[in-house]
């Protein structure tokens, strides 16, 4: 939970934070940007707000934090790589960057092992600019298959496959899609294990992040920075428990053996 202190200009400083520990070391940590210039008062119009969200090599994850800056850039890394010392973390193998500008080079000065690779997630909305919403849904289906390519040469094909298919109406789409994929050539240097949870942070980050733009469009205009702060923190926290609480709850398909399920083909 975040602690405010009052003062006349509160609107440009962080709040004081009072958040808890940190594990020691994590597989990834995913940072983007929460773009609230519509809905912060106190935000100019290139302002943000940027998270965290942190994935254990078990799998488990957690929101480290919210940070305001006027603009989401090394700022906002040096900030957050401090903190997250401060708090306990040690080590990082994975850095995923939705926020771009200097963030990354900010945050490995910190932890110089990890890993930086672009993040699908912000990738995949630039490439979602190119084409109207009703097509949203499927372009994000068809993009599924990429990320999940074993190597960048597969990922190309499947692109190119795309590109002579179904995709020949959106050009700029096609394009885009190839200039993503030459950002994206660090990740599949990434072990296959590593890329797999590395997609699963995404998934869980992009739900994250829907849900708590939604609640801060719906909320409005706040009156300082640490309110806005405060709130998305606390949001994107609850919103973490209940995906997970979820994950627990949904029903799991029993395994069959293999001689079951080539039955069930031939059937």
């Amino acid at each position: 939970m975040c602690a405010t202190l009052r003062s006349p200009d509160e609107g440009l400083r962080q709040p004081v934070v009072r958040r808890p520990p940190v594990c020691a070391g994590y597989a990834s940590v995913h940072a983007y940007t929460l773009e609230a210039a519509d809905c912060v008062a106190f935000v100019p119009t290139q302002g943000a707000l940027s998270w965290a969200l942190g994935v254990t090599s078990h799998g488990d994850s957690e929101v480290l934090g919210v940070w305001a800056s006027p603009v989401a850039d090394g700022q906002v890394g040096l900030m957050m790589a401090a903190e997250l010392g401060r708090r306990g973390m040690q080590s990082l193998d994975v850095l995923v960057d939705g926020v771009s500008g200097g963030f990354r080079w900010a945050v490995l000065r910190s932890f110089p092992l990890a890993s930086p690779v672009e993040s699908c997630l912000r990738l995949q909305a630039t490439c979602l600019s190119h084409v109207q919403p009703r097509h949203h849904a499927s372009v994000v289906g068809s993009l599924a298959a990429v990320w999940r390519a074993p190597s960048h040469q597969a990922a190309v094909s499947a692109l190119r496959g795309l590109e002579a298919g179904i995709w020949q109406r959106f050009p700029a789409l096609v394009r885009r899609c190839h200039e993503a994929l030459d950002q994206l050539r660090p990740f599949w240097r990434l072990a296959p294990q590593s890329r797999l949870a590395v997609l699963r942070g995404e998934a869980l980050a992009g739900r994250l992040q829907a849900r708590a733009s939604a609640a801060l469009r719906r909320h409005g205009p706040f009156e300082s920075g640490p309110a806005a702060t405060e709130f998305a923190e606390t949001w994107l926290r609850a919103a973490q428990r209940r995906s997970a609480c979820e994950a627990v709850a949904a029903p799991r398909r029993p395994r069959r053996s293999p001689a079951a399920a080539s039955s069930a083909m031939s059937a």
